[in-house]
């Protein structure tokens, strides 16, 4: 529930984006020889835009404390 980050496989822009290589850009490479490049299938990515530092960490922080993940400061 990210408000800042979209949800995409492209890069090279200026907005934040998570994805999930696994499931999107990395997909159609057979789950064996993602596991020999030691691609880990739970792998989050992010490319980090240019919106304030404070803003991503706390949309962050946020987002994984509705999916009921603890957060460490």
């Amino acid at each position: 529930s990210a408000r800042l980050w979209g949800i995409s496989v492209s890069f090279g822009c200026v907005n934040s984006l998570i994805s999930m290589p696994c499931k999107m850009s990395h997909a159609s490479i057979p789950a064996e020889i993602r596991k020999q490049r030691q691609l880990p299938e739970d792998l989050i990515r992010l490319c980090v835009g240019i919106e304030h530092v404070d803003d991503l960490i706390g949309d962050l922080t946020n987002a994984l404390k509705k999916a009921g993940i603890e957060v460490k400061n």
